[in-house]
């Protein structure tokens, strides 16, 4: 199928119904690739962590941004990271200081609408760099509005500073008849844990592309798929 950019999109609060992870006070939702604000709860974060859009984040806090997106995401080692790299339009950042223990999780709901005229594409990114000594938990989930025919393709970038604990979850629920390929890099800085967990549930087609940057001593990755 011939795919086309999925445009800017409204879904209603009750399509989130069954998606969010309930123990998680804090959500960003993106729909057809971009921020959506109205459905998110990025309020009330412990003091000096950044959780919002990420294309607002390349200009207000462009200095960690610049140092870390498309860092380890090559898009001249993949067709599909250089694909989403040139049309990608927003995503998710999220930024923990360091030292800081964010005891309740984080979750990421990307949703894509759909067409029931033509097949459409979204590019979801997303930014996340935990700090020295800091501890946070992820949820990324990527669900569907509608049962049209539609294709993910979703990069995810952790940066894991030294002595940081990061456990984190991708939950892929997309309509049966959707085409979902992601890719998540992951840099593990010396005496840092991380720990993620894909859970594929939907989708006609799914590819988890992983990549982990040991780059230290007693740095510690661990990868599991279902």
């Amino acid at each position: 199928s011939e795919f086309k950019l999925a445009p800017q999109a409204r879904v209603e609060s009750d399509v989130l119904n069954g998606l969010i992870y309930a123990a998680a006070p804090f959500r960003l939702v993106i729909v057809n690739g971009r921020f959506s604000p109205e459905l998110s709860k990025v309020t009330g974060l412990p003091k000096g962590v950044r959780f919002g859009s990420l294309a607002t984040a390349i200009t207000e806090q462009a200095d960690i941004v610049g140092r870390y997106l498309g860092q380890l995401a090559d898009p001249h080692a993949r067709s599909f990271t250089a694909l989403n790299t040139a049309f990608a339009q927003d995503g998710a950042f999220l930024s923990v200081p360091d030292g800081v223990v964010v005891e309740q999780p984080f979750q990421i709901l990307s949703i894509s609408t759909g067409e029931a005229s033509v097949p459409t594409m979204t590019h979801p990114r997303s930014l996340i760099v935990v700090g020295d000594r800091a501890q946070v938990q992820i949820v990324e989930t990527y669900a569907s509005a509608s049962p049209h025919k539609h294709f993910t393709n979703a990069i995810t970038e952790l940066v894991a500073c030294e002595g940081s604990i990061v456990d984190h979850y991708k939950i892929e629920e997309e309509d049966l008849d959707t085409y979902h390929v992601a890719s998540m890099n992951i840099h593990s800085a010396r005496s840092s844990t991380v720990s993620t967990h894909a859970f594929t549930l939907g989708g006609r087609f799914v590819r988890n592309d992983i990549s982990a940057v040991l780059d230290g001593e007693g740095a510690e990755t661990t990868l599991n798929g279902l």
